[in-house]
C-alpha cells in the first residue's frame, strides 16, 4: 500500500502575519518544511472604557433595539464581558431574549451559546456579511427590517459595505465598536517582510485576518512601496484562511491562491504546502509566457497605464528602518476621528476578473444584431451573456424544462406518444412556451428529439415502452453508410419547422428560443449501436477499423446536421445549443482524432450571427478541445468544478452550467447553497448562464424547480447590483465545495 505523501514546503521561505499565535504559526511551517518569516501586522487592543458598549447596554435595557448582530466570537464575549463590569449577566441575557439576536457564524455562535443568549438566527456558511443580508431578507423570524433599530457589535475595521446594506433596508445602525486594532510596536519585521518579498525571497504569504492585508499595505504604502508590494504578490503563492480575509485582499486587487476547506490556520498551511510547487511553477510559466508576448497582464489585476519596465528580482528599492515610518499607527474605526490610508485605488479591465464590465467585443463580432433589426429578445439576459454583455442577473434556463417533472406534461403524454407529440406543432409549442412561462426561466428550448434527423437519413426510428430510441438498421459497415440519404431538411423535417415558427409567435418576444441538435458523434453512436449504449464498443470498433468508413459517415452527418441548425435558425431560433450526449467514452487523444474535425466541420457550417452553445456530458477531460472545436459557450456537466472549467477554458467562450440535477431533491436551503456555489464559482461574470450539468430528471420535485430559477435571480441580481463577486479561486481548490 503506498503511504501518503506529507506535504512539504521544501525550504520555501514564507511570511506569515501573525501575533498572537505567532509561535504556533513558525512551528507549523517548519514542520512543514518551509521556514518561516513571522512579521506581526497588528496588535488587538481591548478598549477598557468601551463608552460605545455601555451606549448599546443603555438602548438594549431601554428596550429601544429590536435586533442585535454579533459578528465576531471574540468581540461578543468582550462586549458582554465589558457590560458584566456593570450590570448582572442575566440581566443582560434576559434583555438580550427580548431581541433578535443574529449570530454571524460558528464562532459568535458558540460563545452565545456558552453564555445562555438565545439565538434567533445562525447566519449559515460561508458566513460573509452578505449571507447576514440574505437572512435578514428571506426570513427576518419576527421583526420588520424597515424602520427598525439594529446594533451591530464590530471587531476591528468596519465594513461599511455591510452597514450601507442595512441602512439601504430601512434599518437604524447602532455600531458597538468592541475592539480596535493596531499595529504593532516593532515594525521591522514587517519592513522586513517587505523587503524580502520584493527581492523574490519570499515565496509564500499567508493571511490570517483581513486587517493584516490593510496594514501590510499601509506599511508599504507609507515607504513608496505599495505598487512593488502588489506587484510581488502575485508573484508568490498567497494564502488566505477564510472568506472575510479573502474578501479584503480581492478588495484591494490581490488574487487568493489557496483558501483552505476549513477556515483554521492549521488547515490553512497545510493545504498551502500541498499546493504551494504546483501555484509557484504555473505562475513561473505564465510570467515567461507574458514576457514572450512583450507584455503585463498579471492574472486578478490590470494591465496599467504607464509601462512598468523594472524588475524586481534586481530592484534597488530598501525599506526604510525609521521609527517614524508609520504617522497615524493605529486604525481606528471611522468615528474615532482618523482612518487608515489606503493604497491608492488600481482599476481593472480583465473580463475575467470583473462582474459585469463595459461590454467585451463578442466573438465573433457577427453575433452582434444590427440596430435596423433588431428584435426585443435581443435585449434579453441570455443573449446579452451569449454576447459576454452585462446583465441585471444571471440568466438560466434548464435542459428537459418541459418533461415529465410537470403535471401538464404527464397529462399530455399520457393521451399522446412522444414522436407524435414531437411532430405536432401546436402541441410542442404549447409544452415549450408553458414550461418557460412557469418556470420564469430566461429562455425557451423547442421541444424536440436528438434524433428527428433519423428518418430524413433513411432509418427507422421508435420508441419501446421505456422511452428508449431503437434504430433500425444498425450501421455496421461501408455499404450501410453508403446508404444513408441527404437530409432535405424543408420538406422531410417541416413539421420541426413549423413547430418553431408557431413557438416563436406564442411566445413572449422578449424571451429567446433555442434550438438544438446532436453532434456528428453522438448520432453516429446511435445510429451504429441502434440505439443508447455502454460500453459503445460497435462504435469504437469502426472507428479504430476503418478510417475510411468513419471519415465518410462522420463528414455525411456533419454537413447534414448543419443544414438541420440552419433550418432551424430560419424558422426563427435565436440560438442554439449542440448536445454531444456520448462523447465522454472518449480519452482526448481519441476526441481530437475522431471527434473534432467532424464537430468544427458542422458547427462552421452554421449560418453566422446565432450564438452556439456546446455540450457535453462526461467531458471534464475534453474542455479545451471542445472549445477548439467551436462554440460562443461552452456547457459544463457537472463532473467539474466550474471555476476550474472557466479557467482552463479562458476568457475568449462563455460558460453554461453546472448544477448537479440531484440536488434538486434535497431541500430549499440544501438547493440554495448549491446554486449559490456555482454562481459564487462563475464569479457573476459576464458570459455565464445557469443551467443543470445535464437534464431535469423526471420524478423531480416541481417546487424545486421553480424555486432554483428564483434564487439565481435573487441571489445574482443583488450580487450584479452592488459589485460583489467571491474571490477567485485557482485550479484545484475546493474551498467552495460546501461552504458558498
Amino acid at each position: 500500500m503506498t503511504e501518503p505523501s506529507i506535504p512539504n514546503l521544501e525550504g520555501l521561505e514564507v511570511v506569515a502575519f501573525e501575533s498572537r499565535r505567532a509561535p504556533e504559526m513558525a512551528a507549523l511551517i517548519s514542520r512543514l518544511g518551509g521556514v518561516p518569516r513571522i512579521a506581526p501586522a497588528l496588535r488587538e487592543v481591548p478598549l477598557e472604557e468601551n463608552e460605545a458598549a455601555f451606549a448599546f447596554g443603555e438602548e438594549l435595557f431601554a428596550g429601544r433595539l429590536d435586533a442585535v448582530i454579533f459578528m465576531t466570537g471574540g468581540g461578543a464575549r468582550r462586549l458582554i464581558e465589558v457590560l458584566e463590569t456593570r450590570h448582572d449577566r442575566e440581566k443582560i441575557v434576559q434583555a438580550l431574549a427580548g431581541t433578535t439576536v443574529v449570530a454571524r457564524g460558528p464562532k459568535p455562535l458558540k460563545v452565545l451559546r456558552e453564555l445562555k443568549v438565545p439565538v434567533t438566527i445562525a447566519v449559515p456558511e460561508p458566513n460573509t456579511w452578505r449571507e447576514v443580508l440574505e437572512e435578514l431578507d428571506e426570513n427576518p423570524r419576527g421583526f420588520t427590517l424597515r424602520g427598525s433599530r439594529v446594533a451591530v457589535q464590530e471587531y476591528g475595521v468596519t465594513n461599511h459595505d455591510f452597514l450601507a446594506g442595512l441602512k439601504e433596508r430601512g434599518i437604524d445602525v447602532l455600531r458597538v465598536p468592541v475592539y480596535q486594532w493596531t499595529l504593532p510596536p516593532d515594525l521591522q519585521p514587517l519592513r522586513d517582510a517587505i523587503q524580502s518579498l520584493v527581492e523574490g525571497r519570499a515565496k509564500v504569504v499567508l493571511f490570517t485576518n483581513a486587517a493584516q492585508v490593510v496594514h501590510l499595505l499601509q506599511v508599504a504604502a507609507d515607504a513608496g512601496a505599495a505598487d512593488r508590494v502588489l506587484e510581488a504578490l502575485d508573484k508568490v503563492v498567497v494564502a488566505s484562511v477564510g472568506p472575510t480575509c479573502s474578501e479584503m485582499l480581492t478588495s484591494h486587487g490581490i488574487s487568493i491562491d489557496v483558501e483552505p476547506v476549513h477556515p483554521k490556520m492549521g488547515s490553512l498551511v497545510q493545504e498551502t504546502a500541498q499546493r504551494a510547487k504546483e501555484i509557484l511553477g504555473k505562475k513561473a510559466e505564465s510570467g515567461r509566457q507574458r514576457a514572450e508576448g512583450g507584455k503585463r497582464n498579471v492574472e486578478g489585476r490590470s494591465q496599467e497605464t504607464g509601462d512598468r519596465s523594472q524588475d524586481l528580482e534586481h530592484s534597488e528599492f530598501q525599506i526604510p528602518n525609521s521609527g517614524t515610518l508609520i504617522p497615524n499607527a493605529v486604525s481606528q474605526i471611522p468615528n474615532s476621528g482618523t482612518s487608515i490610508r489606503e493604497p491608492e485605488t488600481r482599476t481593472t479591465n480583465s473580463a475575467s476578473r470583473v462582474p459585469n464590465p463595459e461590454p467585451r467585443t463578442p466573438s465573433p463580432a457577427s453575433r452582434v444584431p444590427s440596430p435596423e433589426s433588431r428584435q426585443p429578445w435581443e435585449d434579453s439576459r441570455f443573449l446579452r451573456a451569449c454576447r459576454f454583455e452585462a446583465v441585471d442577473a444571471t440568466p438560466v434556463w434548464l435542459m428537459r424544462q418541459a418533461g415529465r417533472y410537470m403535471k401538464d406534461y404527464r397529462d399530455l403524454r399520457a393521451r399522446v406518444p412522444f414522436l407524435e407529440l414531437c411532430k405536432n406543432p401546436s402541441l410542442v409549442s404549447e409544452v415549450t412556451v408553458t414550461a418557460a412561462e412557469k418556470l420564469g426561466v430566461d429562455a425557451a428550448i423547442i421541444f424536440a428529439d436528438l434524433l428527428l434527423i433519423v428518418e430524413p437519413l433513411g432509418l427507422h426510428l421508435e420508441y419501446d415502452k421505456g422511452e428508449g430510441p431503437v434504430i433500425t438498421p444498425g450501421l455496421r459497415d461501408t455499404a450501410g453508410i453508403d446508404r444513408l440519404q441527404e437530409v432535405q431538411p424543408e420538406q422531410s423535417l417541416a413539421y420541426l419547422y413549423d413547430a418553431i415558427r408557431q413557438t416563436r409567435s406564442d411566445l413572449n418576444r422578449k424571451l429567446p428560443l433555442i434550438g438544438f441538435a446532436g453532434c456528428p458523434f453522438t448520432l453516429a453512436s446511435y445510429l451504429i449501436e441502434g440505439g443508447g449504449s455502454r460500453t459503445y464498443r460497435h462504435t469504437k470498433a469502426l472507428m479504430y477499423g476503418d478510417a475510411g468508413a468513419w471519415r465518410a459517415l462522420m463528414e455525411h452527418l456533419a454537413r447534414n446536421l448543419a443544414k438541420y441548425i440552419n433550418g432551424q435558425i430560419d424558422a426563427g431560433v435565436q440560438a442554439v445549443q449542440v448536445f454531444d450526449t456520448w462523447v465522454g467514452c472518449l480519452g482526448p487523444a481519441d476526441y481530437r482524432e475522431y471527434v473534432q474535425p467532424y464537430t468544427r466541420m458542422m458547427l462552421q457550417g452554421v449560418k453566422p450571427g446565432t450564438p452556439l452553445i456546446h455540450f457535453g456530458t462526461g467531458t471534464s477531460m475534453l474542455l479545451e478541445a471542445m472549445r477548439d472545436a467551436g462554440g460562443d459557450v461552452i456547457g459544463v456537466d457537472s463532473h467539474v468544478e466550474l471555476d476550474e472549467a472557466w479557467g482552463r477554458l479562458g476568457d475568449g467562450v462563455g460558460v453554461q452550467g453546472n448544477l448537479d440535477p440531484i440536488v434538486l431533491y434535497g431541500d430549499v436551503n440544501f438547493i440554495r447553497m448549491r446554486a449559490k456555489r456555482v454562481l459564487n464559482q462563475a464569479g457573476y461574470r459576464t458570459g455565464h448562464i445557469f443551467n443543470l450539468g445535464h437534464g431535469l430528471l423526471p420524478d423531480t420535485p416541481y417546487e424545486n424547480v421553480v424555486a432554483l430559477v428564483k434564487m439565481v435571480h435573487d441571489i445574482s441580481s443583488y450580487r450584479i447590483s452592488r459589485g460583489h463577486r467571491p474571490p477567485p479561486v485557482m485550479k484545484g481548490s475546493r474551498k467552495s465545495l460546501d461552504k458558498d
